[in-house]
């Protein structure tokens, strides 16, 4: 037992190891320099104590800094600041924001690009998080069907190009995709034992999910929702009902102390929340083109999530600045493994996802509510990617590649246990 401890923990040891390590040569992308610019709201709150500078207000103080407060999540900006006051980077020395209307050299230029320390603090300050995910969907497996769908899983997750660039980077996708899926692991352990303690665990980790980047309500959904079927069909329904709406008020309650900007008018926050995300979706496909259809959604969606090759960029002539970076980064040992890579791999993936479904749906030694929260999780981080991403952005897709790690272990062990099958039964039956 202990020699597979130690195995376990070597084994994640050098998963860490091998996302972490390839943080600094990862290619740049300009929306970093946009979250390190907005990292002075740590500025505000800490070494200035002014917490007014970040109050929602119409007409804003300051209307670039208030949208970009409002779309963005705010875990980001204590987990850099942090790090960064810890290196002794002042206010002084963020960046400003990039300007996607003018080249990399006018951005140089005007101070929008940040400075290799600034830019690997907050790199290495984010990608742990990656790493805890990736740990994560470890004991969400292991409890699903053992070691072998967890070690599976875990590779996947690890040695995944759109994961690692995207989780490498100083942008939010770490947090998202990090603190998602502790949910969904607090979940699991919330409908084995349902205990305060495990409630206390839940509410905060869906908290520090919605509060790391908005999409992760497409996480809470399937959670709340399967927790509260639970929490029904139980005989201590009453008491499993307060446990699971507590969970959601610690939700709720985390959300808005991390979220400064609508201490002071939460309902007049939320709207100018919807309201800018649907111009930022507007804007988006008007300058970069969207799908042009449901058939040409879904195949992106397919390409994006079971192809899963890496997108260095999302603007056109991005190649030209950041080409010899990228040709680094591909050349080196940590750019991760594409397992789907190409059209035929894409489609044995597909199957193999397939199979971990109906996998899941008939294994009988797990509890079945485990078993269909994840089946249910995992198909609704499908179809919300899939329909609700209007462009083929391939970080829009990172939550759907976990699900496709479980259920690919899950197959795997299927497809083992069919094997395994008649030579047990030969055993049983000399």
């Amino acid at each position: 037992m202990k020699r597979i401890f130690l195995l376990d923990v070597l084994w994640l040891v050098s998963l860490c190891a091998y996302i972490i390590i390839g943080t600094n040569i990862t290619p740049f992308h300009g929306d970093e320099s946009t979250l390190l610019f907005m990292n002075r709201d740590y500025d505000y709150q800490f070494a200035e104590r002014d917490l007014s500078k970040m109050y929602y207000t119409q007409p804003p103080l300051n209307q670039t800094e208030q949208e970009l407060r409002l779309l963005n999540g705010t875990v980001y900006k204590y987990v850099v600041g942090f790090f960064r006051s810890l290196r002794g980077i002042g206010i002084t020395e963020l960046n400003d924001f990039w300007d996607w209307t003018q080249d990399i050299t006018y951005n140089r230029q005007t101070n929008r690009y940040p400075s290799d320390k600034l830019l690997m603090t907050a790199r290495y300050a984010l990608v742990p998080f990656l790493a805890m995910g990736m740990i994560a969907t470890f004991f969400i497996s292991k409890n699903l069907g053992g070691r072998l769908p967890a070690y599976i899983t875990t590779a996947y997750i690890a040695l995944n190009p759109p994961l690692l660039l995207n989780g490498r980077r100083a942008m939010m996708e770490s947090l998202h995709v990090g603190f998602a899926l502790l949910t969904v692991l607090c979940a699991v352990w919330w409908l084995k034992r349902p205990s305060w303690r495990n409630t206390l665990f839940l509410g905060m980790s869906a908290g520090l999910a919605i509060a790391s980047k908005h999409p992760a309500l497409f996480t809470l959904i399937p959670v709340f929702g399967m927790c509260g079927l639970y929490a029904l069909s139980q005989k201590k329904r009453f008491i499993l009902l307060i446990k699971t709406v507590t969970a959601g008020i610690l939700v709720m309650m985390i959300f808005l102390a991390l979220n400064i900007a609508w201490w002071n008018n939460p309902i007049g926050a939320a709207r100018e929340v919807l309201r800018l995300r649907g111009d930022l979706l507007a804007v988006q496909i008007d300058l970069f083109g969207g799908y042009n259809g449901l058939g040409d959604q879904l195949r992106g969606f397919w390409e994006q999530v079971f192809i899963a090759q890496p997108q260095f960029y999302e603007v056109d002539g991005w190649d030209g600045y950041i080409g010899e970076q990228i040709s680094t980064y591909q050349a080196s040992l940590w750019a991760g493994v594409a397992i789907g890579g190409n059209p035929i791999l894409g489609v044995i993936i597909t199957l193999f996802t397939v199979l971990g479904i109906w996998a899941c749906i008939r294994q009988t030694t797990t509890s079945i509510w485990i078993r269909w929260f994840i089946v249910i999780w995992g198909v609704f981080q499908f179809i919300t990617t899939a329909l609700l991403t209007p462009l083929e952005w391939g970080r829009y897709y990172l939550m759907a590649y976990p699900a496709v790690g479980i259920f690919i272990g899950m197959g795997i062990l299927w497809i083992r246990n069919r094997v395994d099958a008649p030579k047990h039964a030969h055993i049983d039956n000399p």
